[in-house]
């Protein structure tokens, strides 16, 4: 005697089969949205650090082109102040190469992205492992680029302090003109060991090259990114 109908038995099994294809199809979807979601998150937490990185190629490309122009006047009035023609070298030249010195102050900063990264795990969800290494590596140039231009700005601050405590500066004088209060101030500079140091050595002009590398290390490791489609 037959225990169950076979009709019974064919209507089952497609029913249950249906029934466990749903549950599959059901969480594997719902793991296909999860991944999906971190990945168009991790796309957005990538745009928000590119457009950190872009920002802190604009800061800085300005902080090296002012550097830039400081170090070149201070060349040319070390040159004139050799051959004592100081009076010669025009006004807003020497402004800029006191500049240098008198305004320089240090600077941090760090792309809020990467800390954002750091934090949320974003990354995990890259799955282009040259996207996340371009991606750390930019985020550790642009940190010891921002510790390097503290670094030789503290050098500075240091050499001018050293010229204020050596009593060679009178910053009270006033000449008869103020381009001979300036060629004042530039002589003190250079009579002091540290200032002069910094320029006569070119302790400046090997800052500011280390700095242009890593900023073209940057938009190379960036023109990675955005050819991944970030």
């Amino acid at each position: 005697m037959k225990l169950f109908k076979s009709e019974g038995w064919k209507s089952f099994w497609p029913n249950f089969l249906a029934v466990i294809l749903g549950i599959v199809i059901t969480f594997g979807g719902e793991r296909l949205i999860t991944n999906y979601q971190k990945r168009q998150d991790a796309r957005e937490i990538v745009g928000v650090f590119k457009t950190d990185v872009e920002r802190h190629l604009k800061i800085s490309e300005g902080l090296l082109d002012s550097y830039t122009a400081g170090i070149s006047a201070l060349r040319k009035c070390a040159v004139a102040h050799g051959r004592k023609r100081l009076a010669e070298i025009p006004e807003d030249t020497l402004r800029c190469a006191l500049g240098l010195f008198f305004s320089v102050r240090g600077d941090i900063y760090s792309p809020v992205g990467m800390k954002v990264l750091e934090v949320s795990g974003a990354l995990g969800a890259v799955h282009e492992p040259e996207v996340v290494e371009s991606v750390t590596k930019i985020g550790n140039v642009i940190t010891t680029f921002w510790r390097q231009q503290d670094k030789m700005a503290t050098n500075i601050v240091g050499a001018k302090q050293h010229l204020y405590e050596s009593g060679r500066l009178d910053w009270s004088y006033r000449g008869t003109s103020l381009h001979e209060t300036l060629e004042y101030r530039f002589r003190c500079l250079m009579g002091d060991t540290l200032c002069a140091g910094l320029v006569t050595r070119g302790s400046i002009p090997a800052y500011l090259m280390m700095f242009r590398d890593m900023n073209d290390t940057i938009c190379a490791e960036l023109d990675i990114v955005r050819n991944a489609g970030y």
